[in-house]
């Protein structure tokens, strides 16, 4: 296995976002038709709890990574998992890292 030394937020830079969708989408998460184009919103409702994250998708955005690393750790909390498992496994189907 390739080690990646990038801290976590250059990796969230470089994360194929249309990857991350998909993955959860394929886990349960509903996207939700939005007028804005620049984020995608995703819900998913688990032992009637609601929950929701939003991906932000231009990069350019003042706060792209924080944004993004919200969502990821919901998400990652919904989904039973340690944030971390959750970004390396999004990393590597996004063929960042082997």
């Amino acid at each position: 296995d390739m080690i990646c030394i990038f801290g976590i937020r250059e990796l969230l830079k470089r994360m194929n976002l249309e990857t991350a969708v998909e993955y959860l989408e394929k886990n349960g998460w509903r996207r939700i038709e939005r007028k804005r184009k620049d984020i995608v919103v995703l819900q998913k409702e688990t032992d009637e709890k609601f929950h929701q994250v939003i991906i932000p998708l231009d990069r350019e955005l003042g706060d792209y990574c924080e944004a993004l690393e919200s969502a990821l750790e919901e998400a990652a909390f919904v989904e039973g998992k340690p944030p971390e498992k959750l970004v390396f496994e999004l990393l590597r189907k996004s063929n960042m890292c082997a």
